[in-house]
């Protein structure tokens, strides 16, 4: 049995994304099993769908609308540099609300949900072994590994979310 593990940290999961891609397309790679963590998550139901060209275009074409539906984050451009700071504003309703984030990522769950449909998603589970995602749970303090044969399609969204 061959596993595809793909890590987290955003731009260091997207990058073995890429040699994921180079892995399969290139060099004809077969793997039984995928396991991604936060960035990584994001990418292996793809990949285990052998739908790279989808994934591509829906990681050059992300942005802050189609993560946060509460931006934590002001991004100004001044000629080809980009800046970021804290939004206080949003920062301060997310206090007054009682929210426990700085921000709220929906935006991203929406986008989970129209980019990995319920029939990919039942592909998946028919055709590979296994596809695992892992998840910190702060309250427990542990990590939990969430496998797409123990859970339902809604489930699994909200577990890569």
């Amino acid at each position: 049995m061959k596993a595809l593990v793909i890590s987290g940290g955003g731009s260091k999961g997207a990058f073995a994304g890429g040699v994921a891609q180079y892995l399969i397309e290139s060099e004809g790679k077969d793997y039984d099993m995928f396991l991604g963590t936060s960035t990584g998550s994001l990418l292996i139901p793809h990949l285990a769908a052998n739908d790279i060209g989808k994934l591509y275009n829906i990681f050059t074409n992300v942005n802050q609308h189609t993560i946060f539906s509460v931006n934590p984050f002001n991004v100004r451009k001044k000629g080809d540099r980009e800046f970021v700071s804290i939004n206080f504003l949003s920062t301060l309703m997310q206090f007054i609300k009682r929210r426990r984030t700085f921000g709220e990522s929906n935006a991203l769950r929406r986008n989970i949900k129209r980019n990995l449909t319920l029939e990919e998603y039942e592909k998946i589970k028919a055709t590979k072994d296994d596809v695992i995602v892992t998840v910190t749970n702060l309250s427990k303090n542990r990590v939990e590994y969430k496998s797409i044969k123990e859970c339902s399609y809604d489930e699994f969204c909200d577990w890569i979310w």
